[in-house]
C-alpha cells in the first residue's frame, strides 16, 4: 500500500480571512515533513 494513502486527512479552517491564519497554515506546510504525517484539507469562507 502507498504510504501517502495511509496518511490521515486533517481539516484545517483558516478562520478570519483578514487574519494571519492562512499565513500560519502555509508556513506550517512548507516543511515537507508535515506532509509525510498527514494530508491537509484547508477550508476558507469568503
Amino acid at each position: 500500500m502507498n504510504k501517502k494513502a495511509e496518511n490521515i486527512i486533517v481539516g484545517i479552517s483558516v478562520g478570519d480571512l483578514n487574519g494571519i491564519g492562512s499565513e500560519v497554515i502555509l508556513k506550517t506546510f512548507e516543511d515537507s515533513r508535515m506532509l509525510e504525517l498527514c494530508t491537509p484539507v484547508i477550508f476558507a469562507k469568503r
